[in-house]
């Protein structure tokens, strides 16, 4: 097994920085790496789900200020910028500050002739206030998904009988299920 595979096994420890439990399992990661391991990671796992994570159009957008995590491009102009999220404490709760990193991003998207279909943000749990805020957003439609239900996710794509997930299934907004898309990919 490669370094790779070893950290997607340990990928909701790496979200919530639990040094403690990765050094258990000989994992040494220093505190300043956990915020790009986990957006690597993360990556990792959407290019796993089929999906084409764009680093050429990515760095294009991408300007000194605004700097998007991963997006996802749907062919065409459509493209889905995913953010993620590493937090100490229980869960993800800083709503106002992400939302205009977000807007920032979107703006981004939109100047350069892209049509931003969903916003992703990826963290080990969120607030039931951040979600609530999420939910009443009108201007951007944002999906939530936590680590365990994006690793359950992947997992049960391998189980599937699909090549790749169907786009629809992260594009409902709110918080997404991670039985209910498995179950979703079963059928």
């Amino acid at each position: 097994r490669n370094i790779q595979d070893l950290y997607l096994d340990n990928y909701v420890e790496i979200g919530k920085r639990d040094l403690n439990s990765l050094k258990d399992k000989g994992l040494d990661v220093k505190e300043s790496e956990f915020g790009s391991l986990y957006e690597k990671l993360t990556k990792e796992l959407f290019i796993r789900l089929g999906f084409n994570v764009d680093e050429e159009l990515r760095a294009k957008l991408n300007t000194a200020r605004s700097k998007m995590d991963i997006l996802i491009n749907l062919g065409g102009k459509d493209v889905i910028i995913a953010e993620c999220k590493t937090i100490k404490d229980k869960d993800y709760n800083k709503y106002t500050a992400v939302s205009r990193q977000l807007k920032s991003y979107e703006g981004l998207c939109k100047k350069n002739g892209y049509h931003v279909v969903q916003v992703i943000i990826v963290s080990n749990d969120f607030s039931e206030d951040f979600i609530s805020e999420c939910e009443y957003e009108y201007d951007l439609g944002i999906s939530l998904i936590t680590s365990s239900d994006l690793i359950q996710i992947y997992e049960g794509l391998k189980e599937s009988r699909l090549d790749e997930l169907p786009v629809r299934l992260i594009t409902k907004g709110g918080a997404l299920n991670g039985d209910r898309i498995v179950k979703a990919l079963n059928r």
